[in-house]
This record gives structure tokens, sequence and C-alpha cells, in this order.
């Protein structure tokens, strides 16, 4: 019942994250203290240098995405990995809450479907590897240590291929 419960736990830190991001997301665009155009337009910014495909931007998803992936693993082997685990989950909740909210702010029901085209192919990739990451972590699993890390790291590489040539022939349409 305790490996129960604490699976459970995993997705409430999650959706505590995108009801606050969303919450205060709501409230700063709604008063006017920060302006969604500004953040839009950078994230279209964004999605316009990761159209044109160069060694920089190509660089830059590379570098970020293997620096996230080993401050995960940090925070994962230390000993306040329950505690991570859900820091982890809220901040991805944060973030995809954030996410949302911006867009359906400047783009109304056609951000929602931006949302969710914007994340697709990677956030797929992403989330099984995390997912399994977690999983592990949270239930101190044995595990059979080159299939699962072997797993992980191709759930990630794929991630990352899928952010620097499908997404950005996906959201160029918009």
């Amino acid at each position: 019942m305790n490996s129960f419960r604490r699976g459970m736990d995993l997705p409430v830190w999650l959706i505590l994250g995108w009801l606050t991001a969303a919450v205060l997301a709501n409230r700063l665009f709604a008063s006017g203290i920060v302006s969604y155009e500004v953040l839009y337009d950078s994230l279209r910014q964004g999605w316009s240098l990761a159209a044109e495909r160069g060694f920089a931007v190509v660089l830059r998803v590379l570098v970020l995405r293997v620096l996230g992936f080993l401050a995960i693993l940090w925070m994962l082997n230390s000993r306040g990995r329950q505690a991570g685990i859900r820091f982890l989950l809220f901040v991805f909740g944060l973030s995809a809450g954030l996410s949302l909210v911006l867009m359906t702010w400047c783009r109304g029901m056609l951000g929602l479907v931006l949302f969710l085209m914007a994340g697709f192919p990677q956030e797929l990739f992403y989330l099984s590897a995390l997912g399994i990451l977690f999983y592990r972590y949270a239930f101190v699993r044995e595990t059979m240590k080159i299939r699962f890390w072997g797993t992980v790291v191709l759930l990630f590489l794929l991630g990352i291929l899928c952010e620097i040539w499908i997404n950005p022939m996906i959201t160029k349409y918009f």
C-alpha cells in the first residue's frame, strides 16, 4: 500500500505545478504586470531560429538538454531523491501550465492546438525517459543496468532529434 500511495503522489505534484502556473500566469497577464505579447514574440523568435536549423541552434538545444539530463540525474542520485522527484514534477507542471496559458492568451483555442503540436513529438520521448527514471528512483527497483540506461539515453536522444528536426517543421506553420 505504501508504494501505491507513493506512486499516486507523483502525478499530484505535476498537476499542482500545472494549476499553480495557470493561476499565476492568468493573474499576471490579466493585471498587465507581465506582457504576454512580449513572451509570445520571444517564443516565436525561438521557433523561427529553430526552423532555420543553424549549427548554433542545434548545439544550443543539445547542450541544454544534456545539461538538464545531467542535473536530473544528479538530483535523483542525491539523498533527497524523493523531494527531488516531487520538485522536478512540480517544475515540469509549471512549465507546461505557463506554456498553455501563454499560447491560449495569444492565439485563443488555436493556442491549445499549438501547445499540443509544439510539444508533441519530443515530449513523448522526454516524458517516457523521465517516467522510467522517476519510477526507478521512486520505487528503488533493481533493473538490468545496461538495458535501463540504454533505454533512457535512447529516449532522450530521440527527443532531442525530434526537437531539432521534426518540431520546427510542425511549428513553422503557426
